[in-house]
């Protein structure tokens, strides 16, 4: 169990250089985590408490008590404890870690698994899924992937939903602009770029000053990610390398540029709002969860499905969900809780807002999350369900050591807005290019 103790005091100190969270009085070798023999046959009437550590959200808080209430139909005396960590989810996570009080089941991002895998904070599922009725045909194979080691291996996390980028439409400013439902340019759930691009020039020559075909959202990695992989290229490779200077990838880099400079979409060092919701976009490059807010704005709109770029037509997703400590006290129990999460009325549970899509794939067109909006007839509900096979995530987050990942975004976003003009009128992009390569390799490497 040194290692495991050697691991996590690494862990913390490598995040978390600014705090000092370990002391003289920090957890013991004998504290670490402890080996238990797997045993998903347990009494349906035991006593006990699982700890839940979650990011302080009121929302997520409504969640996990959904959650808790289907798994207590079958465990009644089980009492979940939901512990919300305030602050930096993961700061507060390490802190918890130095002191041995960490929850038995913790809310883990997708780009956060390898760096929590690796630093022994999860437990490995594999065997608890193997030993249990989990069947995971039952759910988006890129969806469960999200919740593994560099999205391949063994299992750490099971994710509670499926989020993907779609595109909302204004229709109102569609027939403003004389685009009828029908017709060419109408968006449509198998359109291309070509046809995106297409309802962009027409929507720019017709719409008021002001109003943008699209708010493309440029400076969100599912987005800019999902311009680069789409044609081939990688932000950083699988050795967590910066590669955005190959050619695929600059080919989605002009991608982006081009609706910049197309003035299809706000230059972001503008932006100040989100343009759909403000009536001064027709179009929204977003996800399911922007549904409640689209609705508090009485907005005439639908959803479609993201078109087709590139050799590839990826799609940029993303989820959240739920493990194991290794220091559960009670691993197998709390193994049984995070899978329930998974289940079909858990996840009917959870969906009742309309705001979540299932992660399983026998709720892709029935439950709860089709009650929202409740034109439910005529809102294009599948459109964040379609096409599961060009699924693509924001995979160079897990490539890059978690140390340097929030430096290493900066410079991105810092590359994207030299590369396109964003702040200044764009220089040499093949010396951007290979500036922003050297500095990030710096970071890498520590110097």
């Amino acid at each position: 169990m040194e290692k495991v103790f050697l691991k996590v005091i690494a862990f913390a100190l490598a995040v978390v250089t600014s705090v000092m969270i370990f002391t003289s009085c920090g957890r013991k070798e004998s504290d670490s985590p402890q080996d238990e023999v797997i045993d998903l046959n347990i009494d349906k009437n035991i006593a006990a408490t699982i700890r839940v550590g979650i990011q302080q959200s009121e929302s997520e808080k409504q969640i996990v008590q959904a959650f808790a209430g289907e798994f207590n139909k079958t465990y009644p005396n089980v009492r979940i404890e939901i512990v919300e960590m305030s602050g930096n989810y993961t700061e507060t996570l390490i802190s918890a870690v130095s002191v041995g009080d960490v929850p038995d089941v913790l809310w883990v991002r997708d780009e956060d698994v390898t760096y929590y895998a690796a630093n022994d904070i999860l437990l490995n599922l594999d065997e608890y899924i193997a030993k249990s009725d989990f069947n995971a045909s039952d759910y988006y194979q890129s969806m469960l992937d999200l919740g593994k080691i560099n999205q391949k291996g063994s299992q750490y996390m099971l994710p509670r939903d499926y989020n993907k980028i779609i595109v909302y439409y204004n229709k109102e400013y569609l027939k403003d602009a004389g685009v009828e439902k029908g017709s060419e340019l109408y968006p449509r759930d198998d359109w291309t770029y070509d046809d995106f691009l297409s309802l962009c020039a027409t929507l720019k020559s017709k719409l008021p000053s002001g109003v943008y075909p699209v708010d493309a959202m440029l400076t969100w990695a599912p987005v800019y990610n999902t311009y680069i992989r789409t044609f081939g290229g990688y932000i950083m490779d699988e050795n967590g390398k910066p590669v955005f200077d190959s050619e695929n990838a600059v080919k989605g880099l002009d991608a982006l540029d081009y609706l910049f400079k197309s003035g299809y979409t706000i230059n972001p060092a503008n932006k100040t709002e989100d343009l759909f919701l403000s009536g001064k976009s027709a179009m929204w490059f977003s996800t399911r969860p922007s549904i409640s807010n689209i609705e508090a704005m009485s907005l005439d709109y639908d959803a479609v499905s993201f078109p087709f770029i590139g050799e590839y037509g990826y799609i940029g997703t993303g989820a959240s969900g739920y493990a194991v400590s290794t220091f559960a006290k009670n691993k197998s129990l709390s193994y049984l809780f995070v899978e329930s999460m998974l289940s079909k009325d858990s996840q009917e549970a959870f969906s009742k807002t309309g705001n979540a899509v299932p992660v399983r794939k026998d709720l892709a067109t029935t439950g709860k999350w089709l009650e929202c909006p409740n034109d439910i007839l005529f809102f294009n509900h599948y459109a964040f369900t379609k096409y599961p096979e060009r699924d693509c995530i924001t995979d160079y987050l897990n490539n890059v050591d978690n140390d340097y990942v929030s430096a290493v975004n900066e410079k991105i976003l810092s590359l994207l807005d030299d590369y396109m003009g964003w702040s200044e009128p764009a220089g040499d992009k093949a010396a951007t290019l290979k500036k922003y390569k050297s500095e990030i390799n710096r970071i890498l490497t520590g110097d």
